[in-house]
């Protein structure tokens, strides 16, 4: 993006490797990789939220809080983490920003 120094470009697909729980499969990209305790339990949380999702239709994990239906009024959304958290409107001031461009 202009006028940002973000020294890896785009991050489409990065999340790959968390969604298969494999951050340590590839030898490159361990040497590249943070392969901290942290980092694998949010492979671990991210891998089975999108396995239990398949499984029953609803994203479930051991140790992950409920995620509950997204709403127009809570807005809830999973924060993806070593310890994950539900965050209501995130970046809601950006959100009400874009809203009022029309």
């Amino acid at each position: 993006m202009p006028g940002t120094d973000f020294p890896i470009g785009s991050p489409h697909a990065s999340d790959i490797n968390l969604k298969f729980a494999n951050t340590d499969k590839n030898p490159d990209y361990i040497l590249n990789m943070d392969q901290s305790p942290g980092r694998l339990a949010t492979a671990r949380h991210m891998s089975e939220l999108w396995a239990g999702f398949a499984h029953t239709g609803r994203p479930m994990a051991a140790g992950v809080p409920r995620w509950p239906a997204y709403t127009l009024t809570d807005r809830a959304t999973m924060w993806l983490d070593a310890r994950c958290r539900i965050v209501n409107d995130p970046d809601r001031s950006e959100r009400l920003f874009w809203e009022n461009q029309a």
